[in-house]
């Protein structure tokens, strides 16, 4: 996770279990997730400090906080219910929110500002070049979330391309969608566009070859005699 408004401060928890609760609760897009809910996505099999464990995390990861985010606590309700906790701060001060903000609003505009929407998609992937998931818990749970924020900025590489394509514009999607099929080679629809872009930029070069083979000589250079001396 980057913190956007603090030049680019990254997250430096050492603890893999609170960089885990960081992840779950940015995913949460500013909704509370219950503690049954972080406990299950922290682990398979919660042990029984868990509750314990996990409200010594939250107090870690507040402390490391920057200037305008925290964690709210959402107390249990009396008679039932279940608590909580909550990371508020602006959504243009976290990559993995602004990505989603950017991507929603390139979905949006997709089909009647297409110039528009390229733009947004391009900005959207600029929040992150790599995987989500290293260094962080096995657990089935926080596995889900990686998974599911990685398909996420594959649907926005493969939607970017293809609207690039479709203005004509392949070529500028080719480095962002080559490292994405290097990555991720059995993506079907990442793998047509790919050969789409390539067989334009061969074809493209190709009528460039025969157009420089068959331009008439430069007639200042037929015309003019070479002299020599």
């Amino acid at each position: 996770m980057t913190f956007l408004q603090h030049c680019g401060r990254r997250l430096t928890a050492k603890s893999a279990m609170t960089r885990a609760v960081m992840l779950s609760l940015a995913c949460a897009d500013n909704q509370r997730l219950s503690v049954d809910r972080l406990c299950a996505l922290l682990w398979d099999n919660p042990p029984q400090s868990a509750i314990s464990n996990l409200r010594n995390y939250v107090s870690h990861l507040r402390k490391l906080l920057p200037e305008g985010f925290t964690i709210r606590t959402h107390r249990a309700a009396v008679g039932g219910g279940d608590g909580g906790y909550e990371l508020q701060g602006s959504r243009r001060h976290l990559d993995v929110w602004v990505f989603r903000d950017l991507l929603r609003q390139a979905g949006t505009l997709h089909g009647n500002q297409p110039a528009r929407s390229l733009d947004l998609y391009e900005r959207s992937l600029k929040q992150w070049k790599s995987d989500i998931g290293f260094g962080l818990p096995v657990s089935t749970g926080i596995r889900t979330l990686c998974t599911g924020l990685n398909l996420e900025r594959a649907t926005a590489v493969e939607c970017y391309a293809s609207l690039a394509i479709n203005m004509g514009h392949g070529n500028t999607a080719l480095p962002e969608l080559a490292s994405h099929v290097a990555r991720h080679p059995h993506r079907g629809d990442a793998r047509r566009l790919l050969d789409i872009v390539d067989r334009g930029t061969a074809s493209s070069s190709q009528k460039q070859r025969e157009h420089d083979m068959n331009r008439p000589p430069d007639e200042e250079l037929v015309q003019r005699p070479l002299r020599y001396g």
